[in-house]
């Protein structure tokens, strides 16, 4: 009797195990973790680099809805869920509108900032002289060998990056999706935030709103604030929203982004709305999730939910 007891467990055990394996097969395949994003990758004419775009509709976004603001994120490879997410929460709370995330990173593999590491390094860099490129190159190698990234070989690219963006890409997103073609954001940290200081002063500016976080001010011996008195010297009017933030414990100095700040409201531009904000205790990693989570209020603080047409 033990024989066939024993016997009969077994062929119940594997009965159990056939059935769950069955089961498993047969369930639906799970939804994505981010729901509501669409990727692709495009190679520019502008730039001839290549990009991965992923982008974020709101809930219940609509076709029928009022067009929604749009925000734009570099980096995208190591922000672009954290922009989503913090974007969800905020409009959950009604504290900002409703927005699509458009993300700008690149077809590579690696985790965050050694996918994008590279291509940020170029398109988000002024342009400058060859002497300066060269010892800005030395520091990214540097570095590059400390965190065990591939080596940069070029900067100075922003110009090609923003034609794309203006050219190439938004065009996209217009005719994919129904956003605002009045409102537009930028969102970018460090090099990212750099890129937004160097295309707010850019003359045609795509973009009406600016989270610019921990931006590398420092870049080729403060070459932005020489952007700046440039852009001032032919230009009285500069209609956006920025929200320049950085940590109190991180790699750039207060004292760039305080004395940056000084210098735009010294040529007290019209329709410049400039909030500045420096984080307690963050550094230039941990800023970013709380740069976001401010900034996005801020920048949006004169929007109020739409509703549906």
């Amino acid at each position: 009797m033990s024989w066939w007891r024993s016997h009969w467990h077994g062929c119940l055990g594997s009965l159990e195990l056939a059935v769950a394996v069955s089961s498993a097969m047969a369930a639906p395949t799970p939804v994505p973790f981010m729901p509501d994003v669409d990727t692709w990758t495009v190679a520019s004419a502008a730039s001839h680099r290549t990009y991965q775009i992923w982008v974020a509709r709101p809930e219940g976004y609509s076709k029928q809805h009022v067009p929604y603001p749009v925000l734009y994120v570099g980096d995208a490879n190591a922000e672009f869920g954290i922009a989503v997410e913090t974007a969800y929460l905020l409009s959950l709370a009604k504290q900002i509108p409703p927005v699509v995330v458009v993300g700008i990173g690149y077809p590579k593999p690696g985790h965050g900032f050694s996918a994008s590491w590279v291509g940020r390094s170029m398109d988000f860099t002024p342009p400058i002289e060859k002497a300066q490129a060269d010892r800005v190159l030395k520091d990214l190698m540097d570095k590059s060998k400390a965190y065990g990234y591939e080596t940069p070989t070029a900067v100075g690219g922003a110009q090609e990056f923003l034609t794309f963006i203006r050219q190439e890409l938004i065009p996209s997103i217009q005719t994919r999706y129904n956003v605002s073609a009045s409102d537009r954001a930028w969102a970018g940290n460090s090099y990212g935030g750099l890129f937004g200081l160097y295309a707010l002063l850019n003359g045609d500016d795509p973009f009406q709103r600016f989270l610019i976080s921990s931006p590398w001010i420092g870049f080729a011996d403060h070459v932005i604030n020489r952007f700046e008195a440039d852009f001032a010297s032919t230009h009285k009017n500069l209609p956006a929203r920025v929200f320049l933030s950085t940590g109190d414990s991180g790699d750039i100095p207060v004292a760039d982004i305080q004395s940056l700040a000084a210098q735009l409201r010294s040529h007290e531009y019209s329709g410049l709305s400039l909030d500045v904000h420096i984080f307690e205790g963050e550094n230039h990693t941990s800023g970013p999730p709380a740069a976001f989570s401010l900034g996005l209020r801020s920048i949006y603080s004169n929007v109020r939910e739409s509703g549906s047409n």
